[in-house]
């Protein structure tokens, strides 16, 4: 990446954030600590997940745990989404941004952000969500982050943004995603970008339809989407929301060929998954981060991990994606490198034909020459003149040439 994408994914967005960390502070102060908070917050998103069911949001201790801390990290989850469709070519300038399921608006906040360096102009934004609370606290962020730009305080303003009239209007929309008639108080203006974050795994929980009607949600927002827009689903990287968000691609993608819905990112198809046809395995992305200090510190208090972001992600659009390279292999690779008792270095490939995996000795000079061992989940390479080791098996061979097309960005 050059150094304007390096600096819109570390440097600016902690103007963001802080304006997510003085909202949590203006709330009433609460009978635990954040770190208190934030580790109740996590055990109830997680496990049983108990808090699924309830409108954690609208819990002043819930939401400035979340604010101070899960706030930022689907900020930057987000903003490296971006970043790898802008690795892909798919331009992320959105005029129009629907928030389906906003919380108080990382994701939404992120679009902004990235939209501003890109030099984007945004007009309007709508959040929609079940806490009022959650809803009230995103227009505070976008308020204080509007003010400073008034006041030029942050860098991420877009090129010869200078009135408010520029400024994009924000329409919060209050009441439950699984009650239809919330679709109907949309704006029927098409939209540029269609996000959900963290919240479509959240529908009907527990319900033993639940994909077949988060699928049914998810198509009635399709027609909301502009012509090369972009929706984009995001949920943990755990297995329990990893694998239902597979299971509703694929449900997604079964009727696409009628309506012109196209899988263009992270996938390299639109066919069914191969990862759930191997077993129901989880899929999802890794980014290298370096948090902001505050969220390393409840991390630490809270006793949880945070060296890395993680997150399964699907990109839908009408646009149908560019031909696929002539290459021997073409794929995204799905699995941190393993090693067989054999002393061979392996990764697992998603391609078009199913899972495949590419090895090669560990001490192997040619693999090394190539790059190979640098590789990492997330990577899209291509490569030809392959050794063949069996079926849907390939190695490493002197004339190998091998082609890194995408890597991970870094937070």
């Amino acid at each position: 990446m050059g150094t304007q994408s390096h600096r819109s994914l570390q440097a600016v967005p902690q103007h963001w954030y802080r304006a997510a960390l003085r909202t949590a502070h203006s709330l009433v102060r609460p009978r635990k600590t954040v770190s208190e908070s934030l580790l109740s917050l996590q055990r109830g998103l997680t496990g049983e997940r108990g808090k699924i069911a309830s409108n954690y949001m609208d819990e002043t201790e819930s939401l400035q745990a979340y604010l101070s801390y899960y706030w930022p990290v689907s900020f930057f989850e987000t903003e490296c989404i971006f970043q790898e469709l802008s690795d892909r070519g798919l331009t992320l300038k959105p005029a129009r941004i629907l928030d389906a399921g906003s919380g108080p608006g990382p994701a939404s906040c992120s679009a902004v952000h990235y939209s501003a360096v890109q030099n984007g102009k945004i007009q309007q934004i709508v959040l929609m969500d079940r806490s009022r609370h959650a809803l009230d606290a995103a227009r505070r962020i976008f308020d204080d982050m509007l003010r400073d730009k008034d006041q030029g305080r942050t860098p991420d303003r877009p090129a010869g943004s200078s009135s408010a009239s520029e400024e994009p209007q924000i329409i919060t929309l209050a009441g439950d995603l699984e009650h239809p008639s919330l679709l109907d108080e949309i704006p029927r203006d098409g939209f540029d970008l269609i996000i959900a974050s963290h919240s479509i795994n959240e529908l009907w929980h527990g319900k033993p339809d639940a994909i077949a009607r988060r699928k049914e949600f998810v198509a009635r927002l399709f027609p909301f989407l502009s012509e090369h827009g972009i929706l984009l689903i995001v949920e943990p990287s755990a297995h329990y929301t990893s694998v239902p968000l597979l299971a509703l691609r694929d449900a997604l993608l079964e009727p696409a060929a009628a309506a012109g819905l196209h899988c263009i990112a992270p996938c390299t198809h639109s066919g069914p998954c191969p990862l759930r046809q191997a077993g129901e395995r989880p899929c999802f992305s890794e980014w290298k981060w370096t948090p902001p200090e505050e969220v390393r510190t409840l991390a630490k208090l809270a006793g949880l991990d945070r060296t890395s972001l993680k997150a399964s992600w699907i990109a839908f659009g009408k646009d149908e994606p560019g031909t696929r390279p002539n290459s021997q292999l073409h794929g995204r690779i799905v699995s941190e490198p393993l090693r067989n008792r054999a002393g061979r270095i392996r990764f697992i490939l998603c391609t078009q034909s199913g899972l495949v995996t590419l090895s090669a000795a560990q001490n192997s000079p040619d693999a090394r020459r190539l790059g190979f061992f640098e590789l990492s989940r997330g990577c899209l390479i291509e490569a030809d003149e392959l050794e063949t080791r069996g079926d849907s098996h390939f190695g490493i061979l002197a004339g190998t040439r091998l082609k890194v097309v995408l890597r991970p960005p870094r937070c």
